[in-house]
C-alpha cells in the first residue's frame, strides 16, 4: 500500500494539512516533512499513523494507539477532526 495524498482537519493542533505524496498516480518513493520544532510534523505523522493502525485493524479504538506522546483526549482540540 502506498499513500497518495493526505487531508488533515483539525488533529490536534493541525487546523488543515494537506500533502501529496507524488504526482498524479505515480506516489514517490520517499517524502520528507521539514519544519521548526513545535511546526506539526509529528502531529502530522501521528494522524496518518492512527488511520492507517485503525484501517489495518493493529489498533482497535483511537484510545488503544500507542505512540509515545499521542494522548487521544487531544485529538478533537480545535473541532471535528478529519484525516
Amino acid at each position: 500500500m502506498k499513500i497518495r495524498y493526505a487531508l488533515i482537519k483539525n488533529f490536534k493542533g493541525v487546523k488543515e494539512c494537506s500533502i501529496q505524496f507524488g504526482d498524479h498516480a505515480i506516489p514517490r518513493t520517499i517524502t520528507t516533512l521539514l519544519g521548526d520544532n513545535g511546526s506539526g510534523k509529528t502531529t502530522v505523522l501521528q494522524a496518518i499513523g492512527l488511520v492507517l493502525s485503525l484501517a489495518a485493524r493493529r489498533t482497535s479504538s483511537v484510545d488503544k494507539f500507542r505512540w509515545h506522546g499521542f494522548l487521544a483526549d487531544r485529538i478533537s482540540s480545535m473541532g471535528k477532526t478529519s484525516v
